[in-house]
């Protein structure tokens, strides 16, 4: 995920068989028209059908059919302020967090969003949550939580202070934490404890994504793959076909994943990353966060950019 961070230097912007039929992959993303022109970092979806995007110019899009049609929400309030990642737990229930430590939540769908205090004022880059229980990290090692669906925040001690880009939550205790200098925490309780990672790289890491408990992949600067088979303790490099940054990365399985990120750069793996490929991409814009739910997929950018895909 591609994030922006006051203070921080942000770098320029399946082979299966069901029976005896073969599942083919789609052939393209396509693009969707939203008539957005600022740039968006985060996307989300609850279920499928509902889906929100989140950016620069303090902006959040959504739409009610899949992706297919776009309204905005939010845009102009603060022209300087950014939201890097919006999380919702179902159709009414979400979060946005941005620049400056900002949390905004709604409890109607997006029609009314309001401000959260959260404690810091850092920027936040990413947000996650289940039930009642929400994460937030972002720079100078924050972590922040909230037990009460973001009414009260407090910040979560952890080893590291390298600004962290990317959280992903298996279950409400299972989670990990990505970011500066191949920074890796894990915890076991919720975030209550944080432990370091030994990481296979010292290069940035902007996003992260465990399709299992187990199975996870992070991504980052320079074609950074990295993956974990036992949950986040242990990670090996993985062999990518491109050098570009890539911000964002989501696995629909354990198999099958792709990651995004620099001048429409798009690849994708069907054996667990073991093997990736340059897909065919319709922009040449940054790509800057990718989400799946179900067998639908969407993925943001700069300038408004939203690409749609459905996974036969």
């Amino acid at each position: 995920m591609h994030r922006y961070l006051i203070l921080i230097p942000v770098f320029s912007i399946l082979t299966a068989f069901l029976g005896c039929e073969k599942e083919e992959w789609p052939k393209a993303w396509t693009p969707v028209q939203t008539g957005a022109e600022f740039h968006l970092y985060g996307v989300n979806s609850p279920d499928g059908k509902h889906v929100w995007a989140v950016g620069s110019q303090g902006s959040v899009i959504s739409s009610s059919d899949g992706g297919e049609t776009w309204t905005v929400q939010r845009s102009g309030e603060d022209p300087t302020s950014i939201f890097n990642s919006v999380f919702f737990l179902n159709s009414k229930h979400g979060w946005a967090v941005g620049s400056n430590g900002m949390v905004i939540y709604t409890d109607n769908g997006g029609k009314r969003w309001a401000e959260e205090p959260s404690g810091i004022s850092q920027g936040l880059l990413d947000v996650i949550a289940f039930r009642g229980r929400c994460w937030a990290v972002g720079g100078f090692g924050n972590v922040i939580f909230s037990q009460d669906s973001g009414r009260t925040w407090t910040k979560q001690e952890t080893p590291e202070g390298e600004h962290l880009w990317s959280v992903w939550f298996s279950d409400e205790e299972r989670g990990c934490a990505v970011g500066e200098k191949g920074t890796i925490m894990i915890t076991r309780d919720g975030g209550v404890t944080w432990k370091l990672a030994p990481s296979p790289t010292r290069e940035p890491l902007f996003a992260v994504h465990f399709p299992t408990p187990q199975e996870g992949w992070a991504v980052g600067a320079n074609g950074v793959i990295i993956h974990t088979s036992n949950g986040g303790i242990r990670w090996q490099l993985q062999p990518a076909p491109v050098a570009g940054h890539l911000r964002g990365v989501f696995f629909i399985d354990s198999k099958r994943g792709w990651a995004v990120g620099s001048e429409g750069l798009i690849i994708r793996t069907e054996d667990g990353g073991e093997n990736w490929v340059k897909e065919d991409s319709p922009v040449d814009k940054p790509l800057l966060d990718i989400f799946f739910k179900g067998n639908r997929g969407w993925i943001v950018g700069a300038e408004g950019t939203v690409l749609r895909i459905e996974v036969k």
